[in-house]
């Protein structure tokens, strides 16, 4: 398998395969040549210059023709460059032209930066090619070879070079080559030789309840922020109770203070600039003999938990719970807007005073995601937000922003796999915990509402080309079920079989992995949540998504370390939390839809009512019968309420149907003077008796 990845840096972005401008740092996993016949084995140069690359373990510098790049006439050039190596190394560069072939071997010391020469000489040869190879003197460590500041000289000027630069022929490329789980892509890309990797601190505020920052958290104490992806992260912060001020003296620790007031919270600036904030959730104080200072320990959650805080109300529009005019709210269309809407309208700029959270702004709508569908029908928001990033493969967050305010923000994830590739063999990781296991179902059938003339359940069956090839690998395959009843359209009911398999479709992989300094130092620039990312565990490739990342700040430095793919992995704690908060979220879906859609489509066939039969009541004195009618749309459809004659001293009461849309239940009362029981029977508008009989009664 042969390699030519190219690692993207914020300042340039570039396709392995198109010549691009000027990148001239490379970091490659050191190769060690593999064939007796030289490092370029059997082929001729000319094969060489039109391949472009060399096909074996190690580094093409670059390949092609000279008409390229060079004047005519030029007698040599000298090739130099930095080569900064994890253990020392004899570095090998071998040239290519005129027809010879010429290696210069150098050692390396560890962690030095060190600058190599070679001149070519040119003569007749039309083109030329160079390639590096590295071989550690010893087998202990991480193998880790970085090259910066590629030059090609000629006479006294002197070029910053990179294969493709000046020519926009494909056959000019730099690639590095190697044995699969054995290769890293090229990075670093700087025009200069670059200093070690360095990573400041980031500074941690004290917020108080409106979110007003009140302090700084000292450099002595201990904070933990872990953000998820797409749903409430958690963070943990440890102070001593009491601190010596500046004359020695024992006095109280005024950011505990402030901390442990209701309403709290803290917020940091992480790299690359995103802001992590959230309140305070629990907080303890321990004293014992050992410690009579005391210690706070204060847990908390970022502030995403706005969206776990409230529901999707069936009507936004309307502030009273009890009041909602629609039993759920469908919405069809791209799905950031969806998400936006969802949000601004329950809880945003745009919800009714009475559940508007003060300070929550939206970034600007630009429509990404594709076209879904999304209902909500009292579920929590992040419930809902959490199904349209499923299908549309969006993230969002929540944080605060500098002007105190709360900002809903979505975003596309960066497939960062082909670029960023993590190994403890290259020393990008320090270390690696990695487990994986059988998908969880490889067929959804979902199970939505009654058929109108069959008086069955629609049902349709879900797979994806992944789970087809996850159950033919296992040679297992696992049908689930999910209800779905209370869905609008087939393509919803797809909608929800196709979130199931995005969380449970495929092989279940969970890595844990702690980044070495230098990837570490990029987290949140080049990978951050939701980023797919390529991991070399044992030889074998996975590739994932940055599920959480987790900040362990001191004063002594930063400790950055991720999860990638499933954030629960086999933490048996972690893995009960997360079946119980499915099943609370199936449940939950259960009840919200079956009292409305039980037997639905024979009581929207017949206009029947919700039936409630009651024994007459002890009292003979009732006061009112009640109850919903549940009414099609289309034309306006009149229901008469008709009782005995003499029983009731209120006329017909009549209700009509929405005009369009969905079936809605219209409240019917009336009242009772006299009877200790009563009946109502349902009329369609100048038909006969349906025959349904609604009886129910309330005390008076």
């Amino acid at each position: 398998m042969q390699r030519t990845n190219f690692y993207k840096d914020p300042m340039m972005s570039f396709d392995s395969t198109v010549p691009q401008p000027k990148p001239t740092v490379l970091v490659g996993t050191v190769g060690q040549v593999k064939d007796g016949n030289g490092p370029f084995g059997t082929m001729s140069f000319a094969s060489l210059a039109t391949m472009g690359q060399f096909n074996m373990t190690g580094l093409a510098l670059f390949g092609g023709p000279l008409s390229a790049w060079l004047p005519a006439g030029v007698g040599a050039v000298t090739l130099s460059l930095y080569v900064r190596a994890s253990i020392e190394c004899e570095i090998r560069i071998t040239t290519t032209a005129s027809g010879n072939t010429m290696m210069t071997p150098f050692i390396v010391p560890q962690g030095e930066w060190t600058r190599l020469v070679v001149t070519i000489s040119i003569g007749t040869s039309s083109a030329m090619a160079a390639y590096l190879e590295a071989d550690p003197t010893s087998e202990a460590g991480p193998r880790r070879v970085e090259i910066a500041a590629v030059q090609l000289e000629e006479g006294s000027e002197a070029t910053p070079f990179f294969a493709g630069d000046f020519s926009s022929s494909p056959m000019w490329q730099s690639s590095w080559l190697g044995e699969p789980g054995r290769s890293a892509s090229v990075a670093r890309i700087r025009d200069e030789v670059p200093t070690a990797p360095t990573y400041e601190v980031p500074a941690v505020e004290i917020r108080d309840r409106n979110r007003n920052r009140v302090g700084l958290l000292a450099g002595a104490d201990s904070v933990t922020i872990s953000p998820r992806k797409n749903t409430t992260g958690v963070w943990t912060a440890v102070l001593p109770a009491r601190v010596l001020d500046d004359d020695g003296n024992e006095v109280l620790n005024r950011s505990a203070q402030l901390l442990a007031e209701d309403g709290a919270g803290i917020r940091t600036v992480l790299p690359g600039g995103r802001a992590v904030s959230g309140p305070v959730e629990t907080r303890a104080l321990d004293e014992s003999t050992d410690d009579p200072g005391g210690t706070w320990t204060f847990t908390g959650c970022t502030d995403m938990h706005i969206l776990e805080d409230d529901v999707a109300y069936p009507d936004p529009s309307n502030a009273a719970p009890g009041m909602q005019s629609k039993t759920k709210d469908y919405r069809k269309g791209a799905a950031e807007t969806l998400m936006r809407a969802f949000v601004s309208d329950n809880i945003g700029p745009t919800a009714p005073t009475a559940r508007r959270l003060t300070g929550l702004t939206l970034t600007l709508d630009q429509g990404r995601g594709g076209t879904v569908e999304g209902t909500g029908e009292w579920q929590s928001l992040l419930e809902l937000l959490q199904g349209v990033g499923r299908v549309s493969g969006l993230v969002f967050d929540v944080f605060q922003n500098d002007d105190g305010q709360l900002v809903f923000a979505v975003d596309t994830p960066v497939d960062a796999a082909a670029h960023v590739r993590m190994s403890v063999y290259n020393g990008d990781l320090d270390s690696t915990s990695a487990t994986s296991a059988a998908p969880a179902a490889t067929e959804v059938l979902v199970l939505g509402p009654e058929d109108e003339t069959t008086v069955r359940r629609t049902v349709i069956r879900r797979t994806t080309a992944t789970s087809e090839a996850a159950a033919t690998r296992w040679g297992r395959r696992r049908v689930r079920v999910i209800d779905a009843r209370g869905s609008e359209t087939a393509t919803e009911m797809a909608q929800a079989g196709d979130e199931e398999l995005a969380d449970g479709g495929d092989t279940v992989t969970s890595v844990k992995v702690v980044p070495a300094d230098g990837a570490a130092a990029r987290a949140g620039i080049d990978w951050w949540l939701g980023s797919l990312v390529a991991v070399d565990v044992a030889g074998v490739e996975m590739v994932a998504e940055i599920t959480e990342v987790n900040f362990m700040i001191a004063a002594e430095g930063v400790l950055v370390t991720a999860t990638v793919g499933d954030s629960v992995g086999y933490d048996e704690a972690e893995v009960v939390a997360a079946r119980l908060a499915d099943l609370e979220s199936r449940t939950s879906a259960v009840e919200r839809t079956a009292s409305a859609t039980a037997n639905a489509g024979t009581r929207l066939n017949n206009l029947e009512v919700r039936v409630s039969t009651l024994e007459a009541a002890e009292s003979s004195r009732l006061a009112m019968a009640a109850g919903t009618v549940l009414v099609a749309p289309g034309t306006p459809t009149t229901v008469t309420v008709a009782y005995p004659a003499g029983r009731f001293s209120t006329t017909p009461s009549t209700v009509a149907g929405p005009a369009t849309g969905v079936p809605q239940y219209v409240l019917v009362s009336v009242s009772n003077e006299s009877a200790t029981s009563f009946q109502i029977v349902l009329r369609r508008s100048g038909s006969t008796n349906t025959g349904v009989r609604w009886i129910a009664m309330e005390r008076g």
